[in-house]
């Protein structure tokens, strides 16, 4: 008698913790199905973009419609500005005026496709008639 009901203690301990697993299992798969283990795309605030360029800010961005990277960078220094290459292609000697903010659209694609990015690249550029100086930024956000 008393094996039969060391059986039976077995037996309940199993189905209390399989209807625990079954429950967890299900709630799995509601959040699931909601999306909430799906990454999601988080877009860099302008002023992330540049970690260390004291001469250069960026106040907005937005990739454009064929996947070029348009800033709106403002000079923080009060001499002009005039970038030379973005990432490695020769730019037609682009300045950044010393007052207010100056459009400025990637010469090349820098994103392709739709859905998530990530993309670093670098500016190079020299303050009026000065040495060349290189800043790395990284953009990255939902297109």
């Amino acid at each position: 008698m008393f094996k039969h009901r060391k059986g039976q203690a077995a037996m309940e301990y199993l189905v209390t913790y399989g209807w625990a697993m079954l429950a967890i299992a299900v709630i799995m798969g509601v959040l699931w199905n909601m999306g909430v283990f799906e990454k999601s795309c988080v877009r860099t605030l302008p002023e992330q973009i540049f970690s260390s360029a004291e001469a250069l800010s960026v106040k907005d961005w937005k990739i454009t419609d064929v996947g070029e990277l348009e800033m709106f960078l403002e000079n923080n220094i009060g001499k002009t500005i005039t970038m030379v290459k973005f990432d490695g292609v020769e730019l037609t000697h682009v300045s950044v005026n010393t007052t207010g903010s100056s459009a400025f659209i990637s010469p090349v694609s820098i994103v392709s496709g739709s859905g998530c990015f990530s993309k670093e690249f670098n500016i190079t550029y020299y303050v009026t008639e000065g040495m060349n100086h290189t800043i790395i930024g990284k953009v990255s956000g939902e297109r």
